[in-house]
């Protein structure tokens, strides 16, 4: 008996541990883009309010890695977006919404950046709870922004999100 609890104290003490760590790197923005940081790398960085802060603060490697977010409107935090570079002309992007709380949706809207700067929207859900996936075939390559927002009336929301391709980096 005693051994289990120690186990289990261990795992709620590391578990504990890297939640701050990463909630520690998010509060003061010392993550550089590209840089991997494990095992932070899961949880969004602020500022993600814009495309700019999503390009510079959270990219997505497709099939490596996965986010997780927090919206709350009470703080003002309505919108967070993920910055992904499709690197194949005409291949397939799987974008994925998880772990959401039914009676907390979210809504998921994804972008793509052309030639001259403008925002193209791609595809979207509205009201995903629990877990949605959005197949966008043929893409050609370059800018998607994912765009993650609370619906009319939720006040706050967790989710996770992730990109898979039909390639492996």
């Amino acid at each position: 008996m005693k051994k289990r609890v120690m186990i289990l104290l261990t795992v709620v003490l590391i578990s504990t541990s890297i939640t701050s760590f990463a909630m520690d790197i998010d509060a003061k923005g010392e993550i550089d883009v590209g840089q991997n940081v494990e095992p932070s790398s899961m949880y969004e960085v602020e500022p993600n309010d814009t495309p700019e802060q999503a390009e510079r603060n959270n990219p997505i490697q497709a099939n490596t890695q996965w986010r997780k977010g927090y919206l709350n409107s009470s703080y003002g935090d309505t919108v967070d977006y993920y910055y992904y570079y499709h690197s194949w002309d005409y291949d397939n992007i799987i974008v994925t919404v998880f772990d959401v709380a039914r009676a907390q949706p979210v809504n998921l809207d994804v972008y793509y950046r052309d030639n001259n700067g403008n925002m193209n929207w791609v595809d979207g859900s509205r009201n995903i709870g629990f877990q949605e996936s959005l197949t966008m075939t043929n893409r050609r390559k370059g800018d998607y922004f994912i765009k993650i927002t609370l619906p009319r009336g939720v006040t706050m929301a967790s989710y996770s999100v992730m990109v898979d391709t039909n390639r492996r980096n």
